[in-house]
């Protein structure tokens, strides 16, 4: 009896450790933030920026004069402007080494000044680096708006009401109340304490978090969604979770990638609602600018294999391996053959559990898009935590303590040798893979469990 009591309080006091050490972390990002802002006054409350910058290759401009980027060598970041202004985290990031605070918040930002003012929300997209592609002096610096216009609308009223910081100090505050949210739910899949402080810490340390609060992306959004969408599977409600999911779909279309299991659990309704608000959204806009149709085909035939820091995807590997010709082709082979791979554990096995289907195809995702951004790992937290829930396996704790790390580059220096841009582009690729055939296995295996009820009420109540 006194053995249990001394091992309980043991447990409680490693839950309160964890919980401490995650927090401490988390709020080490939030000042990393705060760091690119001086308070011009305390009341009214007000701050501005460290630097506005009105055009987009602003951000790399070299300290060394007459510096001639080389095609697949990253430009070191003591060769750059943003070498003198980076706080805490930044350095750990490659594109927080080349990119304003806000940076992507300010392309959703303007698609929906840009709807506002009648003009063109694609055509100052259309550039390359011998352009001076903006000189919009309403926004402190340019990111391209490369999405669909639903996701404009979205963002309308933050810009008919806020200034574009304000905005996205908002938007970032309201990302925070989605992260406790999402700490509620995960919370409610566990019953032990040394479990729930696990996946709490799992939402509040994971360093990529930090990078999308930082250049203030919609991919969050995307993970809360997602874990809603399985939730709501788990706790039995569908409808809600498959409208989850056509959220998702309007805000990012990458996740039409988890279409498959929702055609598996025969939730037709569901995908034909969402590409229809999609492309009901999309009519007006293009009805009134046509023009912009080819506009936006530009952007969307444009993500080829090139060489980028900042992209963590397959086809980076290919392009260091094959180079640029030969590595499209087997960037497109790799791709296809994963999702073929992904459709034949889907659609072969007599059943299967929705969390391990959803699992897989997002690791689909990030496995074989020939596009993937850091901050975009964010939305791998809900895959692990269900993981986690769904096999009681510690495999996808392992992978979590490698996704949340950033990837090694901030320790080069200079131009980078072959090996240096493979351990980059590889070190959140490797961890996916081995999830990936995790996920393809448990798949395989086991038959399909039905979820206990006590936890599907709990789960209930969370949501």
């Amino acid at each position: 009896m006194i053995r249990i009591s001394i091992d309980s309080f043991a447990m409680r006091k490693v839950d309160k450790i964890i919980i401490f050490v995650a927090l401490a972390v988390h709020i080490s990002f939030l000042v990393s933030l705060a760091l690119h802002f001086e308070i011009v006054s305390i009341w009214p409350p007000k701050v501005k920026p460290e630097v506005e910058i009105n055009t987009l290759y602003g951000n790399l401009e070299p300290i060394v004069e007459d510096y001639v980027l080389q095609e697949g060598v990253p430009q070191s970041l003591s060769e750059t402007r943003r070498a003198k202004g980076l706080h805490l985290w930044d350095r750990l990031f490659y594109d927080s080494t080349k990119y304003e605070v806000g940076f992507d918040f300010f392309g959703l930002y303007k698609g929906a000044l840009d709807l506002l003012r009648g003009e063109s929300m694609y055509q100052e997209a259309r550039y390359d680096q011998t352009e001076t592609a903006f000189a919009d002096k309403a926004l402190p610096y340019y990111c391209p708006f490369i999405y669909p216009p639903i996701v404009a609308y979205f963002m309308v009223p933050l810009a008919l009401v806020l200034s574009p910081f304000k905005s996205y100090v908002l938007w970032t505050l309201i990302q925070e109340m989605l992260l406790v949210w999402c700490i509620i739910i995960s919370r409610s899949l566990f019953r032990r304490g040394i479990e729930k402080s696990i996946v709490t810490a799992m939402w509040l340390c994971f360093a990529p978090f930090y990078l999308l609060l930082y250049i203030g992306q919609t991919s969050f959004v995307i993970a809360a969604c997602l874990l809603i969408l399985a939730s709501c599977y788990i706790a039995e409600w569908r409808k809600a979770g498959d409208w989850a999911w056509i959220i998702s779909v309007a805000l990012k279309l990458l996740t039409l990638i988890v279409a498959p299991i929702l055609v598996r659990f025969k939730r037709y309704k569901a995908i034909i609602i969402a590409i229809a608000i999609v492309l009901l959204a999309s009519a007006p806009y293009f009805a009134f600018r046509p023009n912009d149709i080819d506009f936006f085909a530009f952007l969307v035939k444009s993500r080829t294999v090139a060489p980028y820091g900042g992209d963590l995807s397959h086809s980076e590997v290919s392009f260091y391996l094959f180079g640029r010709e030969t590595g499209e082709i087997v960037s497109k082979i790799f791709m296809w053959a994963v999702i073929m791979l992904s459709m034949a554990l889907t659609f072969l096995p007599k059943k299967i559990r929705f969390v391990d289907g959803l699992s897989l195809w997002m690791c689909t995702y990030f496995l074989a898009y020939i596009r993937v951004w850091e901050h975009h790992y964010v939305m791998m937290v809900p895959v692990l935590i269900l993981l986690y829930f769904s096999t009681k396996s510690k495999f996808p704790l392992a992978m979590f303590v490698w996704l949340a790390l950033p990837t090694p580059f901030f320790l080069f220096g200079g131009s980078w040798s072959l090996g240096e841009s493979l351990l980059h582009h590889l070190f959140k690729l490797v961890p996916v893979a081995l999830l990936y055939i995790f996920t393809a296995k448990t798949i395989i295996k086991r038959r399909r469990e039905d979820i206990p009820a006590v936890f599907q009420d709990l789960v209930r109540k969370a949501l």
